[in-house]
């Protein structure tokens, strides 16, 4: 996998609102990751398997505002994460040399 495949697989979130990013991004993890309702079972590339939950996308997508008093608040959308959701995925999919998600 080479940096353009990379960067193809990228969503783009430009001129969107925290609003709509956050729709997008449950309608992607929707698609993307429950495979079984509100539930996704998947497979890695060696084997393992993954299981997701919708109740658990706000701890994926979001973080806190307050990391010394609230760390457990998840208030703050992490757009980064938005826009690698495919990444993820294909990381899992297949052994890439030099790419992990950590």
């Amino acid at each position: 996998m080479t940096i353009a495949d990379l960067r193809s697989i990228l969503i783009s979130l430009e001129g969107m609102t925290v609003e709509q990013i956050d729709e997008y991004a449950r309608h992607l993890y929707r698609q993307a990751y429950l495979n079984k309702g509100h539930v996704g079972i998947h497979k890695t590339h060696d084997d393992e398997l993954l299981v997701f939950h919708s109740r658990t996308f706000e701890h994926a997508f979001y973080t806190t505002s307050d990391r010394y008093d609230h760390p457990e608040r998840k208030d703050v959308l992490r757009r980064g994460s938005v826009e690698r959701i495919h990444l993820d995925r294909e990381t899992r999919r297949r052994r890439s040399d030099g790419i992990g998600m950590f």
